[in-house]
């Protein structure tokens, strides 16, 4: 649909995070924090394709781009956080 035009990628992405109950989050309008990444997990956000979003009532909200790995669990880096995962597509 997308390859074909019939439907904007933005779009897409916010009808797959409404399905999912996740939230679309578009990071040229919600720019991620810079203070709460970490040198020592880039590694880790590499290979799990998420970075820390924003700190929001208290933990660290990551946004990732790989929707299979939102929906079975990203293994967060230790200390482990009690995160909460949103959709990002940018």
């Amino acid at each position: 649909m997308v390859s074909t035009g019939d439907v904007h990628p933005t779009d897409l992405a916010r009808l797959v995070g409404a399905q999912t109950g996740l939230r679309y989050v578009d990071l040229e309008l919600e720019p991620a924090d810079p203070t709460l990444a970490n040198a020592a997990n880039l590694d880790f956000y590499i290979a799990e394709r998420c970075v820390p979003w924003r700190w929001v009532d208290r933990e660290t909200v990551y946004v990732a781009t790989d929707l299979g790995k939102i929906v079975t669990g990203i293994p967060l880096p230790r200390p482990r956080p009690t995160p909460s995962l949103t959709f990002a597509w940018n």
